[in-house]
């Protein structure tokens, strides 16, 4: 009988995020060969605590801009974004994936980003090695959330929402 590959939700509040058992635990899990992906299921984190988790010590995080530049078109943007990506995952190891449309000038949107590197990612047979994250200002409702989750996020920061509920 063939064994199938598992993905593992860890339930976890943001506070014990950084401790040295929850880095013991996802060291021994990674040992685990049919075990192809380990989701943290974080309870709500705030701005400095999303901060945090970009900077962790025992997942290898990258962040990449939401951006296309000036002279070039949007599908010449995602094409870049795609293969820095892919780079990232076979050179650098990186599990986790955020893109960020934070401070973009010219912001690819977020929906068509995360679905079209997921569709990417998946034909160069790379998407289970990665969770992909999204730090966007666009989802500014639940729907724009599912939406996101639906097309491949593994996780979605709405800092504007964040930033709005924080003034009011």
């Amino acid at each position: 009988s063939k064994r199938r590959n598992m993905i593992l939700v860890l339930p976890a509040l943001y506070s014990e995020f950084e401790t040295p058992a929850m880095h013991n635990i996802i060291k021994e899990l990674k040992k685990i060969r049919y075990l192809y992906k380990i989701v943290l299921g974080l309870d709500a984190a705030n701005e400095e605590q999303f901060e945090e988790v970009k900077k962790t010590s025992f997942l290898r995080v990258k962040e990449f801009k939401l951006e296309f530049k000036e002279e070039e078109s949007l599908r010449e943007g995602l094409r870049r974004l795609f293969e820095s990506v892919k780079r990232a995952i076979e050179e650098e190891d990186v599990e986790i994936v955020i893109l960020s449309d934070r401070d973009a000038e010219y912001p690819i949107p977020s929906l068509l980003a995360v679905s079209g590197l997921c569709a990417f990612l998946e034909r160069e047979k790379l998407l289970h090695r990665v969770s992909l994250v999204v730090e966007t200002g666009e989802a500014r409702d639940t729907h724009q959330v599912a939406a996101l989750v639906a097309f491949g996020a593994s996780a979605v920061y709405p800092y504007l929402v964040f930033q709005y509920l924080k003034r009011s």
